[in-house]
């Protein structure tokens, strides 16, 4: 999906913005692909992923915060 050139500019000035602020652990875009305003994570086949937005979110946060599950059902972060 194309999206025009000011909101790739406005997506990276927002990434600057939260690492500047160390604001990383944030998340900003649906992974559906027919959200209105930014599209998502995939492209219309829901499998292709959209590599500039992940590169972005890949830079934004690094290490981004860990959810598991044990097989006893308890859920932990790091």
């Amino acid at each position: 999906r194309d999206k025009p050139p000011l909101d790739a500019e406005w997506q990276e000035a927002l990434g600057d913005f939260l690492i500047k602020n160390e604001m990383q652990d944030q998340f900003w875009w649906c992974l559906n692909p027919d959200s209105g305003d930014t599209g998502g994570l995939v492209e219309d086949d829901w499998t292709t992923p959209v590599a500039p937005k992940l590169d972005l979110l890949a830079r934004v946060q690094p290490s981004p915060t860990q959810v598991r599950v044990d097989k006893a059902g308890k859920v932990t972060f790091s």
